[in-house]
């Protein structure tokens, strides 16, 4: 955990580790398959036999987190409202709407709190998305905002929200330990300059633009400069370990990309047989121009 490890450990870094696990452990046993359960899988499917998410997006949820969210946003543009939300959320400080990475922060806390859970539904003992969703659709606990508030409060249990920046990197910082009952225990501490380099948006998905991802139900939340100032550097390192870089397209099966291959081929073939014609149908055009030319020259001769 210390700083000349973390200068190394990327998203891709990690997955490509965990691809090399799985091979390793399929030529070990040869006979059985693997199949992952959950996320975080994209770009190696073809080591495994079947990945499997049972969670299944309630719609319902998704808009009340959107809707609290945007009202969350509107919230912190008058003073009045960042005083509201911190006595709502429990907030541990004031909002000041002039330090953006203590903004930024804030979205990605209360954010974390039903990110964490949707990883990690019914395997720890956090609330679950059952939880968490039968808060957001209850109408009588309130309007959007507040079942937000009342549900990011099951994870933290009466504890304020620590949502400073300076405190989260100073708590970062300390490399004494996996404190795990802290609330930036080790695992944390790696999890955050691993995600300060994402995975690349998948532009055949049509996530070029994650703003304007359809998908996004909360707030898009700005890149903060936490990597850098923990020491990790401001660039990843090359991949080590035997680690391979995230294809640029989602793995298919063999069978569908020799198909694709064989298309490109064939649309290749007929470009070019076209672009034969053409040219064939410029030079006959062009020599019965000189004909008929030469026929103008000897009739006025």
């Amino acid at each position: 955990m210390s700083v000349d490890n973390l200068q190394y450990l990327s998203s891709e870094q990690a997955l490509s580790d965990l691809a090399n696990f799985i091979t390793a452990m399929k030529k070990q046993f040869k006979a059985s398959k693997v199949i992952v359960f959950g996320a975080s899988y994209s770009g190696y499917l073809e080591v495994v036999a079947q990945s499997l998410n049972t969670f299944k997006p309630v719609n319902a949820c998704n808009d009340a987190i959107s809707v609290a969210t945007a009202a969350l946003k509107e919230k912190l543009k008058t003073p009045e409202g960042r005083k509201a939300l911190k006595e709502q959320f429990n907030l541990c400080d004031e909002i000041d709407i002039n330090i953006k990475n203590d903004i930024t922060s804030l979205f990605r806390t209360l954010a974390a709190n039903f990110m964490n859970t949707v990883q990690n539904n019914k395997v720890i003992e956090v609330p679950t998305i059952d939880d968490f969703c039968g808060i957001m659709t209850d109408k009588s606990q309130g309007d959007e905002l507040a079942r937000y508030a009342k549900a990011s409060g099951l994870v933290l249990k009466g504890q304020c929200v620590e949502f400073k920046y300076d405190k989260m990197i100073k708590e970062f910082k300390n490399i004494t330990g996996w404190d795990q009952a802290s609330h930036f225990g080790g695992a944390l501490r790696a999890w955050v300059p691993m995600t300060m380099y994402g995975l690349p948006p998948r532009d055949q998905r049509g996530y070029h633009d994650l703003a304007s991802a359809g998908h996004i139900i909360m707030t898009p939340i700005q890149p903060v400069g936490a990597r850098t100032e923990l020491g990790c550097g401001s660039n990843p390192r090359p991949l080590g370990h035997g680690a391979r870089p995230l294809p640029t397209e989602l793995s298919r099966p063999p069978e569908e990309e020799e198909e694709e291959e064989e298309e490109e081929e064939e649309e290749k073939d007929i470009a070019g047989q076209e672009e034969k014609e053409e040219e064939e149908e410029e030079e006959e055009e062009e020599e019965e121009e000189e004909e008929e030319e030469e026929e103008e020259e000897e009739e006025n001769a």
